[in-house]
């Protein structure tokens, strides 16, 4: 993330900038749009990331949910692949086994997979781009994807445990456990 802007692009910008000439949707000035890119953009970013981690963990993990589902929608986008259209377990960690070259990939025992990404660190898009440190409460992010990637396959709810994590534990790689066929709530409560 740029702290400082290049004194070049700012008198650009500000050569460029006219407020009265802006209206919403239109192509702003070149100088003005890579100025807000540069510093704006990830400023706010941060700020909103802050906002999030303050959050009560109900909260939070709204936003984590909405946020890896769109997340996963551009993963599976770039993988050229659509697990919704996989409907077998088995075939679906074969191909995204494949799809990324071996740095997520899984052993399944009956309804539960033991699942790993090979991370060496935190890989959120947001901590690989600077905008924010790594921080631990990312890793329900991860779960989510992983939870939304079998749902879309199984067509069934999954629950996905994190076992470690370089934030969480200090291991070199993200492990899961993913249950396929998760426990009953109150199972034999007699409702």
């Amino acid at each position: 993330m740029t702290e400082e802007l290049n004194p070049e692009l700012v008198k650009a910008a500000q050569e460029q900038f006219e407020p009265t000439k802006l209206k919403t949707g239109e192509e702003l000035p070149p100088a003005v749009r890579q100025a807000m890119m540069e510093f704006m953009v990830p400023a706010i970013a941060k700020g909103i990331w802050e906002g999030i981690f303050a959050l009560p963990d109900e909260a939070r993990d709204i936003v984590f949910k909405a946020a890896s589902k769109r997340c996963n929608e551009k993963i599976n986008e770039f993988a050229g692949f659509d697990p919704g259209e996989i409907n077998d377990v088995d075939e679906f960690m074969v191909e995204w086994e494949k799809a990324f070259g071996g740095i997520m990939k899984g052993k399944r025992e009956g309804d539960t997979i033991y699942w790993e990404f090979l991370s060496n660190g935190c890989t959120a898009p947001e901590v690989m781009l600077g905008l924010i440190e790594p921080n631990p409460k990312l890793c329900q992010c991860s779960c989510h994807m992983i939870r939304q990637r079998f749902e879309m396959v199984t067509k069934s709810p999954v629950v996905v445990e994190l076992l470690d994590s370089p934030l969480t534990t200090g291991a070199d790689k993200c492990s899961y456990l993913i249950h396929l066929k998760p426990p009953l709530e109150n199972a034999g409560g007699g409702r």
